[in-house]
């Protein structure tokens, strides 16, 4: 389809019966995000956008488009870290616990917009070394 300026398509995808099953949808939905990306799109494609359906996007995408990911197969957006002053901060878990302490002063990146090279991620068999 073509609008607003851009082509798209949905696309469904059977969960593959030599893979452990998962009987939380939205672990099922996490799941597809990353697992099968180099049989989910067409060969021909190169590269994606991954962009959750509530995700609200103040800025242009072309920046995300354009990143240079450095040889790497995809690129995470860094989350909104916010001031620790707004009510959203509750639902901030990697500030605390764990996730704090794992991160170490990382950014956490948020998986619901990334950008994705299909063709390294494809090449270094990303899809295979994940599942």
């Amino acid at each position: 389809m073509n609008q607003n300026g851009f082509d798209y398509e949905f696309v469904t995808f059977k969960w593959p019966t030599w893979l452990h099953k998962q009987t939380d949808k939205q672990r099922i939905i996490w799941a597809y995000k990353i697992l099968f990306l180099d049989v989910m799109f067409p060969l021909g494609l190169k590269k994606v956008i991954f962009c959750d359906s509530d995700q609200v996007i103040r800025a242009d995408l072309a920046e995300l488009w354009d990143l240079d990911l450095g040889g790497k197969p995809y690129g995470y957006v860094p989350m909104c870290g916010g001031n620790g002053e707004d009510d959203m901060d509750r639902f901030r878990f990697w500030k605390t616990g764990y996730w704090q302490e794992h991160l170490r002063g990382l950014p956490y990146h948020i998986s619901a917009l990334y950008v994705v090279d299909l063709q390294r991620f494809r090449a270094m068999a990303a899809g295979d070394h994940l599942r």
